[in-house]
């Protein structure tokens, strides 16, 4: 569904796509696309100051369209548009708003990288700064500085740059939420769930990912032993809540005896009980591995997709990708 309605705004309103995503230039305003399976999210820059100034005008003259109120956020207006059937005529009544009430403030904007004015190119620019996500948005810049800030970008990944020890702590906290989660539901339910296992291996890869791990073979063998380690310690933990509940006695007392529950835990004949867990943590270990999360190729080609989205200004009609 998304796909299709992401070609029809292709079809009808000559965007440039990558994925989910699309872009669009309104006046030579920067607008970005995202197509999700029951919605549209449009998002754009703006002052907060401007923004205010106009909120009303702006919300007042998409009201009969039925496009939701604006939301401002973190330096950009967000409009979702809920009812695919009608998207196409919202976002073409939208288009129109955007020109009058925000394209005007858009091009006192300066650009993210330089801080100077007289922009040259609308392209994706990461406004995470020193937090640990990613924040790609559309916005207008220099070709000059984008490129630069690409180039920066692409000799990173390639010479495996990034903080080691921070990736590590981050696949840590990724594997062990999710199987702390998964031991609740052992302990207060008695039961299991296949996809909270499978998912271990694309936690830790989320979490040493997040906190700025180096791409590169070490980082998806440090994910992959990260995972399995994590997921030795919940079976470690949940032999001890059952020997507990035997025993009548504290887990922690029973998790204190380290070779007496290991031997126990690990044996045959209790990893034969816990079969369901293991085949599920194989097979998200083994999916992990091939998507690798830590890819130096895949993080690389995102750099591309976003690259071939980059719009010059003042050609709308026919944008031209920049070439490297």
């Amino acid at each position: 569904m998304a796909q299709t309605m992401l070609e029809s705004f292709v079809g009808a309103f000559g965007l440039r796509s990558n994925g989910s995503m699309a872009v669009d230039l309104v006046a030579g305003c920067p607008v970005s696309l995202n197509f999700g399976k029951r919605n549209v999210t449009v998002k754009t820059a703006m002052e907060k100051e401007q923004f205010e100034a106009v909120e009303d005008a702006l919300n007042a003259s998409l009201a009969s369209s039925g496009i939701g109120k604006a939301i401002f956020d973190k330096g950009f207006v967000q409009f979702v548009l809920n009812r695919l059937d009608k998207a196409v005529e919202e976002y073409s009544a939208l288009r129109g708003a955007i020109q009058t009430y925000i394209a005007p403030a858009s091009s006192q904007l300066p650009c993210p990288a330089c801080g100077m004015g007289s922009c040259d190119i609308a392209a994706f620019h990461d406004f995470s700064e020193d937090s640990l996500s990613s924040r790609n948005e559309f916005v207008r810049t220099h070709a000059s500085c984008h490129a630069k800030i690409v180039e920066q970008s692409r000799t990173r990944i390639s010479s495996g740059e990034g903080n080691y020890p921070l990736g590590i702590l981050g696949a840590i906290l990724g594997a062990v939420l999710v199987l702390a989660v998964s031991l609740l539901i052992v302990m207060l339910a008695d039961t299991v769930f296949a996809i909270l296992f499978a998912a271990v291996p694309f936690a830790a890869g989320m979490g040493y990912r997040l906190f700025k791990g180096p791409y590169g073979l070490k980082g998806i063998l440090t994910i992959a032993v990260i995972s399995i380690l994590a997921f030795a310690g919940y079976i470690y933990i949940e032999c001890s809540h059952f020997i507990a509940a035997y025993l009548e006695t504290s887990i922690f007392y029973v998790m204190s005896q380290f070779e007496a529950v290991v031997q126990a835990a690990f044996s045959p004949e209790y990893l034969a009980e816990d079969w369901f867990q293991i085949i599920s943590f194989v097979v998200g270990l083994v999916l992990s591995i091939i998507v690798n999360p830590a890819s130096a190729k895949l993080a690389l080609n995102d750099i591309q997709g976003f690259e071939s989205m980059v719009l010059p200004l003042g050609n709308q009609e026919l944008p031209q990708i920049i070439e490297q």
